[in-house]
């Protein structure tokens, strides 16, 4: 009954009946854009990384006892931000600049980059190194999803 409810619901709105607009087709897909500080980000992939990046947070905290940053990013959602790939670092870089450290970990995983070891300033110190090296490389066309 539950199925046949949804497929109900998913018709009246596919057909404007859920709102005062109609459902937009398929082929009007949103192009509109969101600026970031490596710039504009197509506003689906900021959707999506949104929706995964909240989802994340709530399955974080079943990771909460681990010592291990890459254990907070073995859940579904961690892995499908980090499935992203470039998609996802200008997004990633804009959390990290928020000072959680814990983004260092899926940057490196995507990046392949490994930097040079610190002076011995832990995760803070390895923050602020990913941070100097988007500053670098942010424009660079290897590290944009788009390559451009």
């Amino acid at each position: 009954m539950r199925g046949i409810l949804l497929v109900v619901l998913f018709a009246a709105c596919a057909t404007g009946g859920c709102g005062s607009a109609p459902a937009p087709s398929p082929t009007e897909v949103q192009t509109e854009e969101v600026k970031t500080d490596a710039g504009a980000v197509d506003l689906s992939r900021a959707a999506r990384f949104a929706r995964l990046h909240e989802a994340w947070q709530v399955e974080r905290q079943r990771y909460s006892a681990s010592s291990s940053t890459a254990a907070y990013w073995q859940g579904p959602n961690g892995r499908a931000i980090i499935a992203m790939g470039k998609e996802a670092l200008p997004f990633l870089f804009e959390e990290l600049k928020k000072g959680d450290h814990f983004y260092v970990w899926p940057i490196a995983r995507i990046t392949g980059v490994a930097l040079p070891p610190g002076q011995g300033g832990g995760e803070q110190e390895r923050r602020a190194q990913w941070l100097e090296w988007w500053k670098e490389h942010r424009d660079d066309p290897e590290w944009t999803a788009d390559g451009r």
